[in-house]
């Protein structure tokens, strides 16, 4: 008996023990979830706030935001992280997050880059690093390797590729340049400047050098012990001999496109031709204000120059003697121009990297950092920039390509006259009407036929089947002819079967709500006057979708034509899947709207697993379709058709004004907004087509840019542009105590 008791206590036990460590780990999961939520929207917060500040941090907190937990608030800081860094290829070197130590005259620790003028080659160093060295990064293949070079010089020295990026020159310590054969990592030869052997750290180091584009000279201004003035030297990088050496006071040198060495000296600009070996006064004299200081001098005769100490900065055609532009923004303007393209200046203020114009007003911002840039560097097309910070940091810019609004290498041609109309694009020429669909390639929208029929963009309506083989043209006309409808072969042109006519007091048709293809290829879906209609085009039969004196204003369906959704009278959308011959109707979701009549905006995610509704008072309603489930938010009024990611995970509606588009995202979870895009066009945005998980905006002159709207896709992006996807200290204390996946493959 007492055993008997004993065992059943200790069952009892056992059982209470049992439950007592699930209630345990159910308690501690719900804390580990909303640890995991709470550093989800920390980091999130933290990395919108430094978007501008530091691009490269921001997005390391958005990538391990999202794989904290997957929140709203990590989906909009994923979405800002990507706008940040829309024209970065790659974040080579992190910063420090701050500035070693001024060394007296010397300088402190400086980070200094180059690239080639062919656009191929990216070259920089940096005091930061551990290991004396000069980093190679090769632009085509992204790849990167390093030259143990020489001890390059406090406060920064020279660094310089040939055109083609086969030939590095770099300063090392004391003034002597070291010319390298990049492809074979092999150093060629060392140049000495003087002798700098008595020289105070004051006149220590070169204090102009230029690399001609071949790479076959070398220029240098520079001190040597014993004497009091400067010295200019050219030497044949081939043989290490000088052409040229005498006194020269010349604060900036380059080389033009022919070879020969432009000086500025005093107030005037000197060329030195290699071939004769002869020098020559060029351009006309340039009258030097106090305080002035050339900042840089250009291959093409230009000149930078800051006039005073309030950092108002000048662009000057020295040849023409005239001023080009001023920018009175204050602080330094650090520019360099390409050699391909007089029309523009890439330049750097503070910590940010921007395209300006001749006049020295900024056009573009390419990014920014956290701490001010020391170098500057651009290729000669003007495409690929570079730029390295006080605090170590280097980041290779595509001024040509935004990951925002990437733009095709195709064409539409006489994209003016096209119009959208639902999900296609139509042209009317004459009589006949081309139609054009959006693709996921990167050939943009393509034709898809042409139709001998003339295209009424009023009252017409025009839809094409999923695999874009057939369109239904819906032709209204005048009472008692209320309509004609035909199927048409997109291939040939051809019509296929009889056309059919209806009469005004039998059937009239909503043109305005659009014609829509079910799965099957062969049913259609139109509004009527009494009603959405059924319509087989092989016989066209045509039914009520629902029951008799039913009524909708608005219909939407899937990509594959599997689910419809129609909004009727009443503030209702039925939804119905279409399987096996027939349209089932799965669900009714009602909510509350006093716009749903007046410009709403239905539309069906591409898998038909969610709706979403914009009304007319702006009223965003997102229903998940198996569920039932409805959340709500704020639209706002305007836009283009909202239309849903691949996924259903992102709703997107896109804005046009002018040459701008705006794209704006909402998490379909909890229908709150996810953040936007601003897209800067080469001309006026026509319109706006949707394929996958792009938004293809066209333009009038026919350029076509896609965004990419796959939270997927924006991390893979970004975890491709970081050089260590986790965050530094301080930032690395939101991970602290949490079992976090890293976001990014290694």
């Amino acid at each position: 008996m007492v055993r008997r008791v004993t065992l059943v206590v200790l069952a009892v036990s056992l059982v209470i023990a049992v439950v007592a460590f699930g209630f345990a780990r159910q308690q501690r999961n719900e804390a580990l979830e909303r640890a995991h939520v709470a550093a989800s929207q920390a980091m999130a917060a933290r990395s919108i706030e430094l978007a501008e500040q530091d691009p490269r941090i921001a997005a390391q907190l958005a990538l391990y935001s999202r794989s904290a937990q997957p929140t709203s608030e990590s989906a909009r800081a994923l979405a800002v992280a990507v706008d940040a860094n829309q024209n970065v290829v790659r974040h080579l070197r992190g910063g420090s997050n701050t500035v070693a130590g001024y060394q007296g005259s010397a300088g402190g620790n400086s980070t200094e880059v180059a690239i080639s003028r062919d656009g191929g080659t990216l070259a920089y160093y940096s005091h930061y690093d551990s290991n004396q060295a000069v980093h190679i990064y090769d632009i085509r293949t992204g790849t990167e390797r390093r030259l143990a070079t020489g001890e390059y010089p406090l406060g920064g020295g020279f660094i310089e590729l040939s055109a083609d990026g086969g030939l590095l020159a770099l300063e090392v310590w004391p003034n002597q340049v070291e010319v390298w054969d990049v492809r074979e990592a092999r150093q060629l030869r060392t140049l000495k400047a003087g002798d700098p052997s008595e020289l105070a750290n004051a006149d220590d180091g070169l204090w102009a050098v230029a690399f001609s584009p071949s790479g076959r000279w070398l220029a240098a201004t520079y001190h040597t012990s014993g004497s009091d003035d400067r010295q200019l030297a050219v030497w044949d990088v081939q043989t290490g001999v000088p052409l040229s050496q005498g006194v020269s006071r010349a604060e900036r040198l380059t080389f033009d496109a022919r070879e020969r060495l432009l000086a500025w000296d005093s107030g005037r600009l000197r060329r030195f031709t290699t071939d004769t070996r002869t020098w020559a006064v060029i351009g006309k004299p340039h009258a030097a204000k106090a305080g002035e200081e050339v900042r840089a001098l250009f291959p093409d005769g230009r000149a930078l120059i800051n006039t005073d100490s309030a950092g108002t900065t000048e662009l000057w055609d020295l040849l023409a003697g005239r001023r080009q532009g001023i920018n009175r923004d204050g602080g330094r303007l650090e520019a360099t121009l390409p050699t391909g393209d007089a029309s523009t200046v890439v330049g750097s203020l503070d910590r940010e990297v921007a395209i300006y114009d001749t006049a020295l007003r900024s056009q573009v911002t390419l990014g920014s950092f956290a701490w001010p840039t020391s170098s500057l560097a651009v290729s000669g097309d003007g495409r690929w920039v570079a730029a390295g910070s006080l605090d170590g940091a280097v980041t290779l810019f595509d001024a040509a390509k935004a990951h925002t609004g990437e733009v095709l290498p195709s064409k539409v041609p006489k994209a003016g006259d096209l119009v959208p109309h639902g999900r296609l694009a139509l042209r009317v020429v004459g009589s006949t009407t081309e139609v054009w669909a959006a693709t996921d390639d990167d050939s943009g929208p393509r034709r898809l036929g042409l139709l001998p029929v003339e295209f009424d963009l009023r009252d017409d309506a025009l839809a094409v089947n999923t695999d874009g083989t057939r369109a239904v043209f819906l032709d209204t006309g005048d009472p008692p002819i209320t309509a004609e409808m035909s199927l048409w072969d997109l291939r040939t042109g051809e019509q296929i079967g009889r056309k059919e006519t209806y009469l005004g007091y039998d059937v009239s048709f909503q043109a305005e709500a659009g014609i829509h293809f079910l799965a099957d290829g062969v049913h259609i879906v139109v509004l009527g006057r009494d009603g959405p209609l059924l319509i087989d085009t092989h016989n066209w039969m045509r039914r009520q979708i629902g029951a008799e004196g039913s009524s909708a204003h608005a219909v939407a369906t899937s990509d594959d034509g599997g689910t419809l959704a129609l909004l009727n009278i009443g503030a209702t959308v039925t939804v119905w899947r279409w399987a096996g011959g027939n349209l089932d109707k799965i669900r009714e979701i009602p909510f509350e709207s006093h716009g749903a009549e007046f410009g709403a905006d239905l539309t069906v995610s591409p898998r038909g697993d969610k709706v979403a509704l914009i009304d007319g008072d702006g009223r965003l309603v997102i229903a998940d379709v198996d569920s039932g489930d409805v959340v709500n938010g704020l639209a706002g009024n305007g836009g283009d058709h909202a239309v849903f990611s691949r996924d259903a995970r992102l709703l997107v509606q896109p804005d046009r004004a002018g040459s701008v588009v705006v794209l704006r995202f909402w998490d379909t979870s909890i229908a709150e907004s996810a953040g936007s895009w601003t897209i800067r066009l080469s001309s006026d945005a026509r319109m706006t087509l949707t394929t996958g998980n792009r938004i293809l905006v066209v333009a009038s002159d026919g350029s076509v840019t896609a965004s990419n709207m796959n939270i997927d896709a924006w991390k893979n992006l970004l975890c491709g542009l970081l050089d260590a996807p986790t965050p530094p200290a301080p930032y690395d204390r939101y991970l602290s105590g949490l079992d976090i996946d890293k976001p990014c493959r290694s």
